[in-house]
């Protein structure tokens, strides 16, 4: 398992200290919003159980978030934030497009099993609101609401793409090939999240396991495969030239040597 210790829930608070900045006061009022969201659920979290958990009046608290919707979408994008950062430093490691793969879910992961409650929120908590979190969406480089789960997932794609381009696994949507490993690694921690007594492999052993067989199901092209009783049959590639456009021109090493460096 990891070393990193994973986020403590913010304790209830009875009364505001005095002379907090407005950060600090931002800072505990997130604090407190995401470990009720994620105990409670979104529907009965109310702007007035947040302020009396941080130990402030709900006229106090709207001077930081107009609402509940945008107290919710402000921890999406912080935790989503988290999770691209971890990406995009993979990214600028500029490892083999295998082992950039292999870092990637690893981050992942790691990012999950040290930010439990933030990876509960934006992943495990049903919440009726008018954000939209659409991993598709062409991300808005400028920040809006919402635009930070969007940005991970399109490094995600783009190391798919690498992938791709390298000739390690099978051309296809990359979009579609990306959901499938986050589904994949998703599936893997969350499992580990919600039941950690049961007696798992090694945590290590089965996270190197899954992108093994992750990376060798893919290899094939699925136009050649036999249907599969029970499914329906693979679809070929969908041409997305929206998003195709947000994709890096892969350099010439990683289409002519496997494994070799951008």
């Amino acid at each position: 398992m990891m070393d990193a210790q994973p986020e403590q829930t913010a304790p209830i608070r009875r009364r505001a200290k005095r002379g907090r900045g407005p950060i600090d006061r931002r800072r505990e009022i997130l604090d407190a919003a995401r470990a009720l969201f994620v105990s409670d659920g979104f529907e009965q979290t109310s702007i007035r159980k947040v302020a009396a958990r941080v130990g402030v009046s709900s006229t106090a608290l709207y001077l930081y978030f107009k609402d509940k919707d945008d107290l919710f979408a402000a921890l999406c994008d912080e935790a989503f934030a988290k999770l691209g950062e971890a990406f995009h430093a993979v990214e600028a490691a500029n490892l083999p497009p295998l082992e950039a793969a292999g870092a990637q879910m690893r981050a992942y992961v790691d990012f999950a099993m040290t930010h439990p409650d933030a990876y509960r929120l934006i992943f495990m908590t049903q919440a009726k609101t008018n954000l939209v979190l659409d991993h598709r969406a062409v991300p808005d480089q400028a920040g809006g609401p919402g635009s930070q789960g969007a940005m991970a997932f399109q490094a995600l794609v783009r190391q798919v793409q690498r992938l791709m381009d390298a000739g390690l696994i099978a051309h296809q949507d990359p979009y579609m090939v990306g959901e499938i490993m986050w589904a994949s690694v998703h599936g893997l921690v969350s499992l580990m999240m919600m039941r950690p007594g049961l007696h798992w492999t090694d945590f290590d052993t089965l996270v190197a396991g899954m992108m093994r067989t992750i990376m060798f199901g893919l290899r094939t092209d699925p136009q050649t495969l036999p249907p599969l009783p029970g499914l329906a049959p693979p679809s070929a590639q969908v041409d997305t030239p929206d998003h195709q456009s947000l994709l890096p021109r892969a350099p010439s090493g990683d289409r002519d040597a496997k494994g070799t460096h951008d």
